[in-house]
């Protein structure tokens, strides 16, 4: 029991080489040499030798754990850099996607408007074509009705001359009369036809005026959907060209942040949270400024990006240096569950006073 007790705390019992002669010796055997004794300075000084030992394998066994810690976060921290950069790369495309979208739509509603003013153009060419007609026909028919009215005034001459002497010719007069009647008819068709024909006339006159305000209408809407159009493609080649600052202003921040040369400081109480510049920042103040002036554009972005990784960094730490915490915490424990004298033995071979066993 005794033997089990010792044995947690390293202390066992030796080899049992007395008993094995005595029955080597009893079984005829050849007996095994004598143990060389060692002396208490070579025993203390071996002793030491494996605590320098064990105590480096620790300190290397650290020493890889807390680089590997590193690695994993500087890994980490670039990931999240490459992502961001494809997020942004991503976004400049889209917006200037959507720009080219807006200009072709610009464009098509500018070319729909030049071919509606133009077939307002050729409707006033043709309404202006037969208004040109129905005055050339009306002037054909003036001489015809200036006959009629002529040949109308010499019947009624005749007739009043001749309507005392004539009263035996009224066969004659009736057809005289019958002749005058009929040209009237005639003539008061030709007033009625004239009539129609310059109500028509007026008729065009004012549709052509209408068309030609109607084309004064489409010209105005065209200057302006012109204007319109002008002013949407300035808006968009303003637009790709604050997206591609914006572009160039997120690489360079990125490029920064991923060299280490921007970092991100949490608020503390004798400062302010916020972007700091860090061991790989520019030397000079002026080579400072021109990076500062370059990143500003999209120094909201950079921020979120620094703050993220410096973040991210900060639990993969966390994670590791509570492993290491744990770690002690179990050997503290280990060491507590050990009885007084294997403490003070432990102290005593770690300050190289322990003379060995006796």
């Amino acid at each position: 029991m005794a033997g089990a007790a010792f044995a947690k705390i390293g202390i066992t019992r030796g080899e049992r080489r007395a008993e094995a002669r005595r029955r080597a010796r009893a079984e005829d055997k050849p007996l095994s040499g004598r143990r060389r004794h060692v002396p208490p300075s070579e025993w203390c000084a071996e002793e030491r030798r494996k605590a320098q030992e064990e105590k480096k394998r620790l300190l290397g066994a650290a020493e890889e754990a807390a680089k590997a810690t590193v690695e994993d976060g500087r890994d980490l921290a670039k990931a999240a850099v490459k992502k961001s950069r494809k997020r942004a790369i991503k976004e400049a495309q889209a917006r200037k996607k959507r720009a080219a979208q807006e200009t072709a739509e610009a464009i098509r509603l500018r070319d729909a408007a030049e071919k509606e003013a133009l077939q307002f153009e050729k409707a006033a060419a043709a309404a202006s074509s037969r208004k040109m007609g129905i005055e050339a026909e009306v002037g054909a028919l003036e001489p015809l009705v200036k006959g009629y009215e002529e040949r109308a005034e010499k019947a009624l001459e005749k007739f009043q001359a001749k309507v005392a002497e004539r009263k035996v010719e009224e066969e004659k007069l009736a057809r005289i009369n019958r002749e005058a009647e009929e040209g009237k008819k005639g003539l008061a068709d030709l007033r009625r036809r004239e009539c129609g024909l310059v109500a028509e006339v007026q008729s065009l006159e004012q549709h052509r005026a209408q068309e030609a305000a109607a084309c004064t209408t489409a010209q105005s809407a065209r200057q302006v959907e012109e204007q319109k159009l002008e002013d949407a493609v300035t808006q968009v080649q303003l637009k790709v060209a604050e997206a591609e600052i914006i572009s160039e202003a997120v690489e360079a921040g990125l490029e920064l942040v991923a060299e280490g040369a921007l970092l991100w400081q949490e608020e503390a109480t004798d400062r302010k949270a916020g972007l700091v510049w860090g061991a790989a920042a520019p030397k000079t103040g002026d080579l400072r400024a021109e990076k500062r002036k370059q990143i500003h554009p999209a120094m909201g972005m950079v921020t979120r990006i620094a703050q993220l990784v410096a973040r991210t960094v900060k639990r993969v730490l966390a994670k590791q240096r509570q492993k290491l915490q744990d770690d002690a915490e179990y050997v503290r424990g280990l060491r507590e569950q050990w009885e007084p004298e294997a403490q003070a033995r432990l102290a005593q071979i770690s300050q190289g006073t322990d003379a060995g066993p006796s």
